[in-house]
């Protein structure tokens, strides 16, 4: 959705795409005929539907989306979407191998191959990770000395990271687009442009520390003594170098051939949003418990509160031998 480059080729081709709704309109229909006996069956089919339904909301329903995301910013998790088809994943999984074994069992042994090979054959080029496409990359060791530098300092104050952009492409990555890493690298807390662009449309960003240094950290050139006043303590580099550098008194502390890292002496701790402790508390106690209890209590299927409870099964007559 974000990033091209990660999907295979081919996929959602008009032939294949076609190919794989049969498929998935198969498995549910022998899910729905054949699947009868597991007492979370029918549980699995309400959350299969109601993420099918939450992961519809961006193509079918953008204004409702974007009228609850404004409402509460909470519920942002829903623009993606494609993490809540999850439960029909396994609705369907489910039903194309009870689909394969109804073949196997008319000796339709044909039948019961393809449906086993489906994934495999409908998605060729995603072998061999996609025939050499995806694989690791080994993060240059100027990363690993600038994070020893950044996180070993025991001054408080930001990271602000340059140019200023959502997106990185580093010639040790084969040029390959990626979103910034340096956030999920340091410890300490990153200020980056969290805007998405997706064609021609922007999300505005939402940190409201991106929202603020963004005018300076556009130029690719901010003062170095607006920063300091923020709070941000380090300046990273980390594509560009030449044309971005923070301008001012900052001290240039790492220079490699892949980052640059800036040190503004003088910061203070930078502005913490006030996040209220109790109620962080009480929502992770009372999840912590209902999962808990969802575990530890018998017959807590979805099925069993929603759908007006299980019918236990009836033992099966055992026969008497003379």
């Amino acid at each position: 959705m974000w990033n091209g480059e990660t999907v295979p080729s081919g996929y959602g081709a008009p032939v294949v795409a076609t190919i794989w709704l049969v498929v998935v309109v198969v498995a549910l229909a022998a899910y729905g005929r054949w699947c009868r006996e597991p007492v979370w069956r029918r549980g699995a089919a309400v959350a299969a539907a109601a993420g099918f339904a939450v992961a519809a909301l961006g193509a079918v329903a953008a204004r409702v989306l974007e009228g609850v995301i404004d409402l509460w910013p909470g519920f942002a998790v829903l623009r993606d979407g494609q993490q809540f088809v999850a439960p029909l994943a396994v609705v369907v999984a489910v039903g194309l191998g009870v689909a394969a074994d109804r073949a196997a069992e008319a000796r339709w042994p044909g039948v019961a191959a393809a449906a086993v090979a489906a994934p495999v054959l409908l998605l060729p080029t995603l072998a061999w990770g996609a025939a050499g496409d995806l694989r690791s990359v080994r993060y240059p060791d100027d990363w690993a000395r600038a994070r020893q530098i950044i996180d070993g300092d025991p001054a408080p104050g930001d990271v602000l990271v340059l140019p200023w952009a959502s997106y990185r492409s580093y010639p040790w990555n084969g040029g390959r687009r990626v979103l910034d890493p340096m956030p999920r690298y340091l410890h300490r807390r990153v200020v980056v442009d969290d805007a998405v662009t997706v064609g021609g449309t922007t999300v505005a960003p939402e940190d409201p520390r991106a929202v603020k240094l963004a005018p300076v950290a556009r130029t690719g050139t901010p003062p170095a003594a607006t920063l300091r006043d923020e709070g941000v303590r380090y300046v990273v580099v980390d594509a560009e170098p030449g044309a971005n550098r923070p301008s001012g008194a900052a001290t240039e502390v790492l220079r490699g051939p892949d980052l640059v890292v800036y040190r503004i002496d003088g910061a203070g701790g930078g502005v913490r949003d006030a996040v209220p402790v109790a109620p962080v508390v009480a929502a992770w106690v009372l999840t912590g418990l209902a999962v808990f209890w969802s575990i530890a209590a018998s017959r807590t299927t979805l099925s069993f509160p929603l759908l007006g409870g299980i019918k236990p099964r009836r033992p099966h007559p055992r026969r008497r031998t003379p």
